[in-house]
């Protein structure tokens, strides 16, 4: 229920319908919404084209929502148990942002739903070792190969100790192309992983 606070403060200013359907969704709902799918090497818990789920990553990533941020959490933690993954335990890695980004935006939403779902259920979560070794431009504004041309090199492993011989599950909010999780991937393969699983929240 609104505190008469926020319902004041939305008569002021109208929430947008985005953050109107974020407010609504609940807990159960976006498990209920959990469609693990798996395409060209590459997992997805849920539809972008999902109006709940649109709602809820643009909140996260541009306006930092809360709320968004804990539900985000709970499908990745709900996804994970319906996903065929080995039977290890696995250090997750967000897709990192470039330094030049994580100051303009103050986080990573990535990063932030991940320790959301670490709230819920034991996940070991690692946003330092893999790193961005140079800005990019967003990939929406880019073409199938201009994406594939603008992520190649642009990540390094901080700390090449971590990686090896571990089970790696690899993370971002959306995947379209699939391009910043493979060259991801590339990057962490060299550093003799057990496995890699990239996984996007939506596709």
């Amino acid at each position: 229920m609104p505190s008469l606070f926020t319902k004041l403060f939305d008569i002021l200013f109208p929430p947008s319908p985005e953050l109107r359907i974020v407010r609504a969704t609940t807990a159960a709902a976006v498990c209920v919404q959990c469609r693990p799918m798996y395409e060209d090497g590459i997992y997805a818990l849920t539809h972008f084209k999902d109006g709940t789920m649109r709602a809820l990553i643009h909140e996260a990533k541009f306006h930092h929502n809360a709320h968004a941020l804990a539900l985000l959490g709970t499908l990745f933690a709900h996804g994970l148990t319906h996903l065929p993954l080995p039977d290890a335990n696995f250090l997750i890695l967000p897709i990192p942002l470039s330094p030049a980004r994580k100051r303009e935006r103050g986080y990573n939403q990535v990063a932030e739903v991940l320790h959301a779902a670490a709230r819920e259920r034991s996940l070991a979560i690692d946003a330092h070792t893999l790193v961005r070794t140079r800005h990019t431009k967003p990939q929406t504004e880019l073409s199938r190969e201009e994406r594939l041309h603008n992520m190649k090199d642009a990540f390094a492993v901080r700390t090449p100790e971590r990686i090896a011989g571990a089970h790696i599950i690899v993370v971002d909010d959306v995947y379209t192309t699939g391009a910043t999780l493979r060259a991801a991937k590339a990057a962490l393969l060299p550093h003799t992983p057990a496995s890699v699983t990239c996984l996007a929240l939506a596709h």
